[in-house]
């Protein structure tokens, strides 16, 4: 697959030449020339389940048809087109497997004229398919049913819109309790944590989460009559925002408490800590 980029009617257009491989879709068997599900390691990558839509940019990328073998054939995906992730495969193309990001349409790009449409349906309709001409021009538009093949790579460079839950391992820098001895204590590993992403304005992506995991709480205590810190097992629990902008810059505020055994005479047990901080990558 080659790829270049152009700029029509305003809009950048990524244009991907098809290879002309023979796919199979992630739903049956695959076999050397094929599209098959493979399995996913990173929630980054995982774009299973997820809805995607890229605000301003038309892509014409490959794509098969979903339930059945064949050869895939160029389609175009206009700005705003949302699409719903169904998995992650490898094509097999001119001798050479190259992992793809594979999709479908939730919806018609181009709703489609009834005879039981609202004059506002109409009108709707008739400007999606004036604008779906001006972006894709002779280029058909993807259609529901099919399976449109993603360059992992272009996604990561070129980040959407998207909306689905996600999942991951939460580090902070540092925790500063707001109660309890209101002290600073260094950065550390949380345990997993659970979310929603989003981008709710359309620009940076976000993540509402919470999150709970056993953790080392450093504890003072006296042995053999000598103040020593004592690091012992604990709980962390709490909620936190964390954002990203153009999948490079990371923002984060997070709030929990940190419990351990009662007997211990913990001062800062189940008290409120929080962590804040610009440009450090708190999920991994």
């Amino acid at each position: 697959m080659c790829a270049a980029s152009v700029l029509a009617f305003g809009v950048q257009v990524a244009w991907a030449q098809p290879a002309n491989p023979t796919v199979k879709p992630p739903d049956t068997a695959a076999s050397a020339g094929g599209v098959k599900f493979a399995q996913v390691t990173s929630d980054r990558d995982n774009f299973t389940g997820d809805r995607i839509r890229f605000p301003y940019t038309t892509l014409i990328v490959e794509a098969t048809k979903l339930g059945n073998g064949g050869g895939t054939t160029p389609v175009c995906v206009p700005a705003r087109t949302n699409l719903l992730g169904v998995g992650k495969g490898t094509l097999n193309a001119n001798g050479s497997v190259k992992e793809m990001s594979i999709f479908s349409l939730k919806a018609p790009a181009v709703p489609p004229v009834l005879a039981t449409s609202s004059p506002d349906e109409v009108k709707e309709a008739q400007a999606a398919a004036a604008t779906a001409t001006a972006q894709c021009g002779t280029v058909p538009v993807a259609a529901v049913g099919q399976a449109v093949l993603l360059d992992p790579e272009m996604l990561r460079k070129s980040p959407p819109e998207r909306f689905g839950w996600t999942y991951g391992t939460l580090v902070v820098p540092y925790k500063y309790q707001v109660q309890g001895d209101r002290s600073l204590s260094g950065g550390a590993t949380l345990g997993g944590y659970a979310g929603f992403r989003g981008s709710p304005f359309g620009g940076p992506s976000l993540v509402f989460m919470g999150f709970a995991g056993a953790t080392k709480v450093d504890v003072p205590t006296t042995r053999n009559g000598q103040a020593v810190t004592e690091s012992v097992a604990g709980l962390s629990y709490g909620v936190g925002l964390l954002g990203s902008i153009k999948d490079a810059f990371k923002v984060g505020f997070v709030i929990g408490a940190d419990r351990v055994d009662n007997k211990l005479g913990y001062v800062n047990n189940g008290k409120t800590w929080i962590s804040f901080s610009l440009g450090y990558d708190f999920y991994q």
